[in-house]
């Protein structure tokens, strides 16, 4: 057992985990935060950032397309794809230096290894060798993320079939990419790989792309799939995929029966699963739900004395900036500070071209829950801005009170 006693302890280093981590220090707490893998979490290293990246650098190459409309004309960029994976690389290992050091210069210790409550008050911590250390707190706060979601027939353990973090990694552009599930990871890595030519198609289970969001949102990405030659089939389920001898054929069954997509390579990015098991949950009286997930209240408490929980372990909506804020409302909590997460408004963004950025009630949500409201709808392509810069797909709307404004 560790000779320190310290007032919190984090499992977990990603957006939520290393905010509280420094909120924590900052408050004056004995702070430690442990990280089985990575530092950053799955944001900086195999999520957010990596993608906006990719996403830049797709846009970039197909440049000389829009340039050729203003009476712009250079060839056609030639892609050394190793050199981007390097640029990307290299922007991911500086963020997450950043952060280690920020976490430290705050006055927080840090641990490399896997975390796990063994008694209230205890977590055990097993580095990569299997040494272990226990180390006593007053407090514990779980930060452990999630984790991309495995659907039968479509393991991981085969190299062709991708996640997120393959499909960022990968060592070369596939000349055809078959993506279950037309979300937001499989649209936004979709978009970055048809711009580098690659063949997309993607095949989503509901009757729509980005199942939830309002149609009318919709509609201009889905005009820009068609003009990126990117397949969907909607209404249609995975069924699982075979051999052949260029490649892989992936077996789909639609509304037009069953059909065969030829792929070098499958993503699947059907959504994602909270990192709740082996936390050691039982030696507190703990239980994460049927989903897995970790309900809390406004006090981020778990209903465990001393044992708080922050992020995507903790339910919809999984992004990144809620995490960070339940971090900071958390660490303020343990120092006894007057706080409390209230998510009246959590903005979000679907990093698709165009991109889709929300926040508040849409207009579906707000009947619902009985407002009279006015919709004001203005189309980019009547904007002077939008126009001088060839950006007029989309529009911005806004849903207020109608008695109010």
């Amino acid at each position: 057992m560790s000779g320190t006693t310290y007032d919190v302890v984090i499992l977990g280093s990603g957006p939520g985990g290393y905010v509280a981590a420094i909120r924590a220090a900052n408050h004056g707490l004995k702070t430690m935060l442990v990280e089985e893998e990575f530092i950053g979490g799955v944001c900086l290293n195999v999520g957010c950032i990596p993608s906006k990246a990719l996403i830049h650098a797709g846009e970039t190459a197909r440049i000389h397309e829009e340039a050729q409309e203003m009476g712009i004309e250079f060839e056609k960029p030639t892609i050394h794809f190793e050199k981007m994976q390097e640029w990307r690389a290299g922007i991911v290992s500086r963020l997450t230096k950043g952060v280690e050091r920020l976490v430290a210069g705050n006055g927080a210790d840090i641990r490399m290894g896997h975390g796990r409550i063994v008694a209230p008050g205890q977590i055990e911590i097993t580095n990569s060798t299997g040494d272990k250390e226990r180390v006593q707190t007053k407090n514990i706060i779980l930060a452990t993320g999630s984790r991309p979601f495995e659907i039968p027939g479509f393991s991981f353990s085969d190299e062709r079939i991708w996640d997120n973090a393959r499909a960022l990694a990968a060592k070369e552009i596939p000349k055809s990419l078959a993506i279950i599930g037309g979300g937001v990871i499989g649209l936004e890595l979709g978009q970055v790989y048809a711009n580098l030519g690659t063949k997309v198609t993607v095949v989503e289970l509901m009757n729509q792309v980005l199942p939830g969001t309002p149609r009318d949102l919709i509609q201009p990405l889905t005009r820009r799939l068609r003009e990126q030659k990117i397949d969907v089939l909607t209404e249609t389920k995975a069924l699982g995929y075979e051999e052949s001898k260029d490649g892989l054929v992936l077996k789909v069954e639609g509304k037009k029966g069953e059909q065969e997509i030829p792929c070098d390579n499958i993503l699947v990015t059907v959504g994602r699963r909270p990192n709740s098991e082996e936390l050691g949950l039982e030696n507190v009286g703990l239980k994460a739900n049927e989903r897995g997930f970790l309900p809390v209240n406004d006090r981020l408490e778990t209903g465990a004395e001393g044992v708080y929980a922050i992020g995507d372990v903790t339910g919809a909506p999984l992004l990144a900036h809620r995490a960070s804020k339940q971090g900071e409302v958390c660490a303020d909590i343990i120092a006894g500070k007057p706080a409390a997460f209230d998510a009246a408004a959590v903005p979000a963004v679907v990093y698709t071209d165009p991109e889709i950025a929300s926040v508040g009630l849409s207009e579906e949500e707000a009947r619902n829950e009985g407002y009279e409201i006015v919709v004001g709808k203005f189309p980019f392509a009547a904007s002077g801005r939008a126009l001088s810069m060839n950006a007029t797909r989309g529009f911005v709307k806004v849903i207020a009170e109608r008695e109010s404004q």
